[in-house]
């Protein structure tokens, strides 16, 4: 996630997923977790490498006929411009994110880009990330990734998480625009 994100996701129900293939990190299980699954029946083993982010310019207009459905395939069944402004916030009130959201990552203001989550509960955040979709298929495996859990690195050693990294990697196969 984009700097200072992780600090406005602690508590939030949502599974961070990057558009930037970042290098395998393994998982050590602590000992007293031993019962608990550390992977989502059915998901194939990433076979993502880490490499340099394309570079990409951002779209000076809109397209003429814009999509309308945007379909990511992965391994488990579902950098390079500056940020552009936030759109289509939502209010600051009650469960603003509901499951099956799907919004921007960022780093502060206006810094939207390559990284976006997908809420898998209900969940209240600030109004910062912009809403730029919907799952209309898959929100439980989304929700099984979830319930796995996730960790974050505490120096070379990953650690059981609220919020962080998915424990079962996720690896994006194909996506298209229609």
């Amino acid at each position: 996630m984009g700097i200072g994100t992780t600090e406005m996701f602690k508590n939030a129900k949502v599974a961070a997923i990057a558009l930037i293939l970042l290098a395998a990190t393994s998982v050590t299980a602590p000992a007293h977790a031993a019962e608990r699954a550390i992977s989502v029946p059915g998901c194939a083993k990433s076979t993502a490498k880490g490499h340099a982010p394309a570079k990409v310019k951002q779209p000076t207009v809109a397209a003429k006929s814009p999509a309308k459905t945007l379909t990511i395939t992965t391994n488990c069944g579902p950098t390079g411009w500056k940020g552009y402004a936030n759109e289509n916030l939502p209010k600051a009130a009650g469960i603003n994110y509901p499951a099956g959201t799907v919004a921007m990552a960022n780093s502060g203001p206006n810094t939207n880009g390559s990284q976006f989550f997908l809420v898998y509960q209900d969940t209240t955040l600030g109004p910062d990330y912009t809403i730029w979709g919907k799952i209309t298929k898959g929100l439980d495996l989304v929700q099984k990734i979830g319930a796995v859990g996730a960790y974050q690195m505490s120096g070379t050693q990953a650690m059981y998480a609220a919020d962080g990294f998915p424990i079962q990697m996720v690896e994006i196969v194909k996506a298209s625009a229609k």
